[in-house]
């Protein structure tokens, strides 16, 4: 789950919990919520859509997931 651009992963904590039978992973982009800020001030489409490709690739095996996303989160999620 994607949050929108003035949100972080907590905007998904009521929703994520009705998933009961999916594993379900709300990620703070960078620079929201908890995660980091980019040091270089990357935060072009591209360096988001890399975090992504880069969590699923090291996290999630390379598995196809479902990505749900508002907004911000929803744009980075059909890149």
């Amino acid at each position: 789950m994607l949050h929108g651009y003035m949100a972080s992963a907590r905007s998904f904590s009521e929703l994520a919990v009705r998933f009961q039978d999916w594993r379900v992973i709300s990620l703070d982009q960078r620079g929201h919520g908890w995660s980091d800020h980019s040091p270089g001030k990357e935060y072009a489409r591209d360096d988001y859509v890399n975090d992504l490709l880069n969590l699923v690739r090291s996290e999630l095996g390379g598995r196809p997931v479902t990505i749900l996303g508002h907004s911000l989160g929803g744009l980075n999620a059909y890149q």
